[in-house]
């Protein structure tokens, strides 16, 4: 999955900053699989993030919903360059 996520950022690299990706963008993914691989890529420095997120599964009112972690834009700038 981190690859998947390397590979899509460095098609769309955005010299200028960052670019928003979801986990809509890679179907049949759970998004536990997906916020481990973003917690993976921010440990190996390869990524840098626009702000914090993280991920709580849904346990009652008021918690976001699958549907909007789904949904949820995460801002990512590459680290590394374009042709690595």
């Amino acid at each position: 999955m981190a690859d998947k996520i390397l590979t899509l950022l460095k098609e769309r690299n955005d010299k200028a900053g960052f670019q928003a990706i979801n986990k809509n963008m890679f179907p049949g993914e759970s998004l536990e699989s997906f916020f481990g691989s973003l917690t993976e890529l921010k440990n190996s420095g390869l990524v840098s993030f626009y702000k914090e997120y993280t991920y709580k599964p849904y346990s009652g009112f008021g918690d976001m919903t699958p549907k909007q972690y789904n949904t949820m834009d995460i801002l990512l700038k590459l680290n590394i360059p374009a042709d690595n």
